[in-house]
């Protein structure tokens, strides 16, 4: 059996009114500190994709910049994975002039038709005005980092 902490020592720690018990108080500070350093990775990260638009993908073209392209599905648990590797990967100095652009699955049919691209969770690249790379499905970040690299 665990003792419990006598009230002189559960002063002492400095437990919040309202808990009542030390445990509580540790397990709540423990969730507050994950909490706000979530908030503070997310304020770091940039924010490097934007969704699909032909114009602003011509204009990437023409001007020979390295081009992510993810066709992406909101549902899709494949594409879910991929979105944080594409982001840490893209947050990276080797890759940091890419842009990315974001195909919605359910929305773009006539953009995935005329990427060919094949079916969600696709990720193309682009460089110099042509594609260099495409991969369907890959989640792990040394699959696409040498999908990326096709691009440099």
């Amino acid at each position: 059996m665990i003792p419990r902490r006598s009230d002189a020592e559960a002063s002492r720690l400095r437990i919040p009114s309202g808990v009542r018990h030390w445990r509580f108080a540790v397990f709540k500070s423990r969730h507050a500190f994950a909490a706000a350093l979530a908030a503070v990775a997310l304020s770091v990260a940039p924010a490097l994709s934007e969704p699909f638009s032909q114009p602003k993908f011509d204009a990437a073209m023409k001007a020979g910049a390295p081009i992510v392209v993810h066709v992406n599905a909101t549902w899709c648990p494949t594409c879910m994975m991929q979105k944080p590797v594409l982001s840490k990967l893209l947050s990276e100095d080797r890759y940091g002039k890419f842009r990315e652009f974001v195909v919605d699955y359910d929305q773009g049919k006539d953009t995935m038709r005329a990427l060919k691209a094949p079916d969600r969770s696709t990720i193309i690249v682009f460089a110099k005005g042509k594609e260099t790379g495409r991969g369907v499905g890959d989640v792990s970040e040394a699959s696409v980092s040498s999908l990326l690299n096709t691009g440099l």
